[in-house]
């Protein structure tokens, strides 16, 4: 796959039980950081009849959809990631993003009804569950004719990219900005919301065997320059050829470091 991130969603019951249905809750802890082994993770799993469910009135009785394992969760289990981003405390629920169905509300609810898809809104929540009892406070409902699998993946890349978009410069239609890692999430997302913005990227990726495929890829996103990093090093076009056709790049996205960034620079 082209994407990085990979659809956790195993965890649904392949079936719900009519009458008084018999959820089970399957739920992915965390005990120790560390590689991945029986220490690092556990799955904690036991069944809840509906009956006995009580929900106060703002909570939601939600199941997963779907979510991603990024990169930055198994840094995140490795205990590699920024301390920011890291649980409070373990043992602990992970798992960052993700797409969720209600399933159940209390009858004074007037926010929030049976089969509104929300995502969770507090970054860390712990989303690698089957099912979860919160307050609608901790979602954001979202429209259902939307793609699943890019709902569960809303909230970080995309976000990211609109931030950086939207923070350093105020681009105007036809302005250039330039990448490198344009095939990662956040790449990605920062090609999509340029396109829609006019905004000019140049993309740089690492050359592969399946380069075609990649390019094809990034294309049917809407990129329009992509590049290697051999031909940001040896390519008179990234260095004469281009600037005629589009402005020169007034921002830099970096997320590979090393002489990538510094061949990007220059």
């Amino acid at each position: 796959m082209l994407l990085k991130s990979k659809l956790l969603i195993n965890f649904l019951p392949k079936r719900l039980q009519s009458n008084n249905r018999v959820f089970q809750m399957k739920t992915l802890i965390l005990q120790e950081h560390g590689n991945l082994n029986d220490n690092t993770l556990k799955l904690d799993s036991k069944s809840l009849n509906e009956s006995s469910i009580t929900l106060k009135q703002n909570d939601l009785f939600v199941k997963l959809v779907a979510a991603p394992i990024n990169p930055a969760d198994v840094n995140t289990i490795q205990g590699n990631y920024s301390k920011a981003a890291m649980p409070f405390s373990l043992p602990s629920v992970i798992g960052n993003e993700g797409l969720f169905e209600v399933v159940k509300v209390s009858e004074s609810n007037k926010n929030f009804q049976i089969g509104d898809w929300v995502i969770p809104i507090e970054s860390g929540w712990g989303t690698w569950r089957s099912f979860a009892i919160e307050s609608q406070e901790k979602f954001l409902k979202i429209p259902k004719n939307l793609n699943k699998h890019a709902c569960a993946t809303l909230t970080v890349n995309p976000c990211t990219a609109y931030r950086l978009l939207h923070d350093f410069k105020q681009l105007k239609p036809n302005d250039t900005i330039i990448q490198n890692g344009a095939n990662s999430g956040v790449g990605q997302a920062v090609i999509q919301l340029a396109s829609l913005m006019n905004i000019n990227v140049i993309n740089i990726v690492r050359k592969r065997e399946n380069q075609n495929e990649l390019n094809d890829y990034l294309a049917a996103l809407g990129a329009k320059n992509i590049f290697t990093e051999d031909d940001l090093r040896k390519s008179n076009e990234l260095t004469v050829d281009l600037w005629k056709k589009i402005p020169k790049p007034r921002l830099a996205f970096n997320c590979v470091g090393g002489k990538a960034t510094s061949d990007m620079i220059r």
